[in-house]
């Protein structure tokens, strides 16, 4: 069983107040004379669960995983995605390592943590994916255009370019909202990259053969 929740809409953190300011105003349309964008990403969770009902304790059947790894390619798994498991039967920690097994094929790891969902007692080992998706309403909006005015107003469409790429182009939306913290940096990591194009010579460096054309016969 399978079941699709939108549960929260919220505005991405670093535009909220640039957004409550504008829209205090006279609506989405009003002034802006500021030089910060009026308009602002906003970030959908989406829960996704699918139920593998109840199994031994030696974690998960044949057609369980089958199932599962099918339900994964289904709803597209991607990274940013946050996986975890629901488990309230028996041998939850061999059915927990089964569906960890499933799913580092898509090289993701379970999240400890595991959001309420309606059901869950009586579904056995329950998988809950949850999604975060950024966009930005009302982009584009040409309803306030560039013209000669007192206010020194921006456009109504300024930000939009900005917002949009910025909701289209990050990986993860939930950073939006919280950036993740900074864990230091992994100088091996950092290198990684340098030493494998020092070690591989680039493409154009080899010779040029040199070849003597010949003018054909008519």
């Amino acid at each position: 069983m399978t079941m699709k929740i939108i549960t929260v809409r919220r505005l991405a953190a670093g535009t909220l107040l640039a957004s409550s300011l504008a829209l205090s105003a006279c609506g989405g349309s009003a002034p802006n004379p500021g030089m910060a964008s009026a308009k602002a990403a906003v970030v959908a969770q989406t829960i996704l669960v699918h139920d593998l009902g109840y199994a031994g304790t030696d974690g998960l059947s044949s057609d369980q995983r089958k199932s599962l790894a099918e339900w994964f390619e289904g709803i597209g798994i991607r990274y940013g995605d946050r996986v975890s498991v629901d488990d309230s039967g028996s041998g939850s920690g061999a059915r927990r390592a089964a569906i960890a097994s499933v799913l580092a094929g898509y090289g993701l790891l379970l999240n400890d943590q595991v959001p309420v969902t309606v059901g869950a007692g009586n579904a056995g080992a329950r998988v809950v994916v949850m999604r975060a998706t950024a966009s930005v309403p009302g982009c584009p909006d040409w309803s306030r255009p560039s013209q000669l005015e007192f206010e020194a107003s921006t456009m109504s469409n300024y930000g939009c370019a900005s917002e949009s790429n910025l909701a289209a182009m990050v990986v993860d939306a939930n950073d939006l909202v919280s950036g993740k913290p900074h864990t230091g940096t992994d100088a091996l990591t950092t290198v990684k990259a340098i030493e494998t194009y020092r070690g591989k010579a680039g493409e154009g460096t080899s010779k040029v053969k040199s070849t003597v054309g010949q003018a054909g016969s008519n």
